[in-house]
């Protein structure tokens, strides 16, 4: 029976892409010892059970705006006392938003999807339009005591610059961010790696890495991944 790394590599494959993801890629962010990690694009919680893992006794907060993903997140994290689920997206400015739902989950965002990304994902293309409440970043952590080292992970699928405007004092205060940044224009209106590097490090944050990247298996250009900044802590 093929494994569900398997499955996941041969769903992307079959659109010309392929993921080439060290083991336990995070694993060295145990040596932050982060006490707060916010988790914003937190699906069903994969990188929630992830950061319980690396911090024991951190509080987690998930943020996750669509239904299904946010009910799966919430029984995925069922007993953590230290785990706190949010339902609302994360951007600019309190509002109401459209997200665009897609059946390929990776494909769901707020943006729609770039001509790049309807030409090399052939199911991206059904599209339910939810209604999600929206606040900022800065607004929500008012009337939060969060503990440091603090943690910020972003996977918002391109609307990383909406997030990081409505939360820029936040991300001053970030020891460490885990952003999800693209290469290629996959998402209308997104941002790419030179404009987001040039944004945290306004913000106080050195670009230290990049991982779990994903390759056009055709010609092997570097599609997206995993950038981590930090405030020069020793690791």
């Amino acid at each position: 029976m093929p494994t569900p790394k398997q499955i996941v590599q041969d769903i992307i494959g079959s659109f010309g892409y392929e993921v080439r993801v060290k083991r336990d890629s995070f694993a060295f962010c145990t040596a932050y010892n982060c006490k707060t990690v916010l988790d914003i694009g937190a699906d069903r919680g994969a990188f929630a059970q992830m950061a319980r893992t690396m911090f024991p006794t951190a509080d987690i907060h998930s943020f996750e705006p669509l239904p299904k993903s946010y009910a799966t997140l919430v029984n995925t994290m069922k007993g953590d006392a230290q785990f706190f689920a949010h339902h609302v997206a994360l951007g600019d400015r309190e509002t109401e938003v459209e997200f665009n739902q897609n059946e390929f989950s990776p494909s769901s965002s707020i943006l729609p999807l770039a001509k790049a990304h309807l030409d090399s994902f052939a199911e991206a293309r059904e599209v339910t339009r939810v209604t999600v409440n929206q606040t900022t970043l800065d607004k929500w952590s008012l009337s939060k005591t969060l503990r440091h080292p603090l943690m910020i992970k972003i996977d918002v699928q391109g609307y990383e610059a909406r997030v990081i405007a409505g939360g820029r004092e936040m991300f001053s205060k970030a020891d460490v961010v885990i952003s999800e940044v693209s290469f290629v224009t996959l998402f209308e209106g997104q941002v790419l790696f030179d404009s987001l590097v040039r944004t945290f490090s306004d913000l106080g944050l050195k670009c230290v890495g990049i991982t779990n990247i994903l390759y056009d298996r055709v010609n092997g250009r570097p599609l997206q991944g995993d950038l981590i900044c930090d405030r020069g802590a020793s690791v």
